[in-house]
């Protein structure tokens, strides 16, 4: 397997994650955030900031860890 192709995979399978608990995330939103915050000891308007935060940095990971990394193998490809 090229590294091309781990790539390409790695960012399939991690933008599916995404898509996963940002559809979680929309769907029962208000139950996870109440269990979280019942588990972490935390107040609710706490879980949705970390929520939000955790969604936000593991986008911004995707991008630098699995994209730019596959965009530049395909670049230097055609080159």
């Amino acid at each position: 397997m090229s590294y091309e192709a781990l790539f390409g995979w790695m960012s399939v399978l991690n933008i599916g994650m995404l898509a996963l608990y940002s559809l979680l995330w929309m769907v029962a939103g208000d139950a996870v955030i109440r269990m979280q915050s019942r588990m972490l000891g935390v107040t609710e308007d706490d879980a949705r900031v970390g929520w939000y935060r955790f969604l936000g940095h593991y986008k911004l990971l995707i991008l630098v860890f699995n994209l730019a990394p596959y965009i530049a193998l395909r670049i230097t490809a055609a080159a």
